[in-house]
């Protein structure tokens, strides 16, 4: 089987599903509910073990390549640079908006919900889940594979994030925007670090910093 037919089976297993669910409307409020996070759970641990497991099965050895190995501290300082990053990125996306005056981009149209800060645990774990599956697949399995038939790295990381990306398109202009900034940060720190724990982290770092943020704007 060849990476085209191999990528084409685990995007359509692992995500081609949540794409064709985005016109059937989103429900905001889905992080509030343990049910969410329980079938979240169920779905994700599998599918990153999934990529493994084929990818794996092609090309032994190659997991580690897309950094699927023990963290170490590395990991930490690709996490945090990935964030920094991607924070100060927003923060000059967020200025432009203000100083164009363009109304029109404004915030994403679908802002998720939190406020069950019990919850808050159960978030993380969850937001670590997505990380690594939108990680592992979106990042390191498109830039490893993407390397083996000879693709440049720039052309991988473009058109993945875009893909990435357009799985945001229900949140409107920004939240595709701010998807793409995710995808190309995540990616060009892949690139040049190979660090999956730590984009993984990161990703779940982000997540979580939304989630918290909607809460402290619920409560005033």
């Amino acid at each position: 089987m060849g990476v085209g037919k191999e990528f084409g089976i685990l995007f359509a297993v692992i995500f081609l599903p949540g794409f064709v669910s985005q016109g059937m409307g989103v429900d905001p409020a889905g992080w509030e509910r343990i049910g969410y996070h329980l079938s979240l759970l169920t779905l994700a641990v599998p599918q990153i073990l999934l990529v493994i497991y084929v990818t794996e099965l092609r090309t032994p050895g190659v997991a580690r390549r897309m950094g699927w190995r023990r963290p170490g501290w590395s990991d930490v300082l690709s996490g945090a640079i990935a964030l920094v990053v991607l924070f100060l990125l927003l923060a000059l996306m967020s200025l432009v908006v203000s100083l164009i005056g363009d109304s029109s981009f404004g915030a994403p149209v679908v802002e998720w919900q939190f406020t069950r800060l019990a919850l808050l645990p159960l978030v993380v774990v969850s937001s670590l889940a997505i990380g690594y599956r939108e990680e592992i697949f979106y990042r390191a399995y498109c830039i490893v594979r993407g390397e083996e038939v000879g693709l440049h790295p720039l052309a991988v990381i473009g058109a993945s994030s875009l893909l990435f990306a357009s799985g945001h398109v229900y949140q409107g202009t920004a939240g595709f925007v701010i998807a793409l900034l995710v995808g190309i940060v995540f990616g060009a720190t892949f690139h040049f670090r190979r660090s999956l724990h730590g984009i993984a982290a990161a990703h779940a770092l982000y997540n979580t910093a939304v989630l918290i943020q909607s809460a402290v704007q619920a409560f005033g």
